[in-house]
């Protein structure tokens, strides 16, 4: 933005700037050309918060896309699959919040307390036979969302 000059976060393979600006709605001003919109902002916000994290004993690296191939055998090894790639997230999710507190500043407990996953899980079904259908899974769990298509990036 014009008058405005950014101040230098973090480098690494995005590297990061910031400004503040209170144009008095809060909406989000028009990006430049070769701002974040020539990109993918949850890869950044992930790359970032990886970074965030490099001072911790156990290297976490996030992936804001995950993705996962299962092989269809029957209903209750693909239920077992897709739970246990679900919990996985979890975890992830789980070390990289709790990296973060101990990395002192960056996090406080009672912020940590508050800090859910937002899971979505995109299906794609690529079997040649699919007079069995797919098993319904984690429809009653809250925290997941199974789509047809994934929600655009947060900006």
């Amino acid at each position: 933005m014009p008058g405005l000059a950014a101040t230098f976060l973090v480098g690494g393979e995005a590297i990061v700037y910031y400004w503040r600006a209170e144009p008095g709605n809060y909406d989000n001003p028009p990006d430049l050309p070769g701002s974040c919109d020539d990109g993918n902002r949850d890869r950044y916000r992930a790359q970032y918060l990886t970074k965030l994290m490099e001072s911790s004993y156990q290297r976490i690296s996030l992936n804001p896309y995950p993705q996962i191939t299962i092989v269809w055998k029957n209903q209750d090894q693909y239920r077992r699959q897709l739970i246990a790639a679900v919990e996985e997230q979890r975890t992830r999710f789980d070390r990289a919040v709790a990296s973060l507190e101990e990395s002192g500043p960056v996090l406080t407990h009672e912020e940590t307390a508050l800090l859910k996953p937002r899971l979505e899980i995109l299906i794609r079904d690529d079997r040649d036979d699919k007079a069995v259908p797919l098993p319904a899974i984690l429809e009653n769990d809250k925290t997941v969302a199974v789509r047809a298509a994934l929600t655009k990036p947060i900006n």
